[in-house]
């Protein structure tokens, strides 16, 4: 085994400059917000800030629910690709119904087909990334998800195994509120649907812009909400091929002693 091969997979990582620990305006910050809420708050099992020596034992399992995972991957870093795409698409197509002025029944018909395909994408996605992320995790070496455990990540102060996971959790959570959005439309807002039903109720010169102002409204999320995806299925490509990469140069630098290494 080369020496400097081996000092350089011991070596802990650097701590980060002040450019990367410098606080996202939106992402981060929403993170501080959700995780001061009483109702999270409450539920956050080790005390913050959080010690930068080591990571305590009861961090690792301190997330009771997918909720809270979410809420602790928000102090990660976002895609820088990804969000910003979402959000543009969503600013163009709300341009187009503003300014275009689409008729509500085209948006109607144009809303429940996207959600019928948004529906049929999300669980087909859904059950590859489950499948892929099962066998991923199973890859690593226990020694070395035992030894990054205990190490902080300096910028979001999570362990460097919850970073490494949390980054592909966000992207399952990003498919089921998108999921949910899908059927949301699928369910309430199909032709004489509970919500169109309720909407009729309502005086005549309220109800077309309620209808207009519902249908609008899904059509510009379920846009935004494809672009999104997608694009976080392409992040989750690359860390699952980054992270297979460092197991591959971890085991490289930090053989297995016990492993027997003679050969006929």
């Amino acid at each position: 085994m080369n020496t400097a091969n081996r000092e350089a997979g011991e070596r802990q990582p650097a701590p980060a400059d002040e450019t990367t620990k410098r606080p996202l305006f939106f992402w981060r910050s929403l993170g501080r917000c959700l995780q001061s809420a009483p109702w999270v708050a409450s539920r956050w099992r080790y005390r913050r800030p959080p010690d930068p020596s080591g990571v305590a034992l009861d961090e690792l399992t301190c997330e009771r629910n997918l909720l809270e995972v979410f809420v602790a991957s928000l102090r990660i870093s976002p895609s820088s690709y990804a969000l910003p795409t979402g959000f543009f698409v969503a600013v163009v197509l709300g341009c187009y119904v503003i300014l275009s002025a689409p008729s509500t029944a085209n948006l109607t018909k144009i809303s429940r087909e996207w959600a019928e395909s948004g529906i049929a994408f999300t669980t087909t996605m859904l059950g590859f990334l489950i499948a892929g992320f099962t066998i991923f995790a199973s890859l690593g070496p226990s020694r070395m998800y035992r030894t990054i455990a205990l190490m902080r990540e300096q910028g979001s102060g999570l362990s460097y195994l919850k970073y490494t996971f949390f980054v592909l959790m966000r992207v399952f959570v990003a498919y089921l509120v998108f999921a949910s959005l899908c059927f949301g439309v699928k369910m309430f807002l199909f032709a004489n649907g509970p919500l169109p039903s309720v909407i009729r109720l309502i005086p005549n010169p309220w109800q077309e812009t309620l209808l207009r102002f519902t249908f609008g409204s899904c059509f510009v999320l379920i846009g935004a909400g494809f672009a999104y995806t997608l694009l976080s299925l392409s992040s989750f490509i690359y860390n699952v091929s980054f992270f297979v990469m460092h197991i591959v140069r971890w085991e490289i630098a930090h053989p297995d002693p016990d492993a027997d290494h003679s050969t006929d």
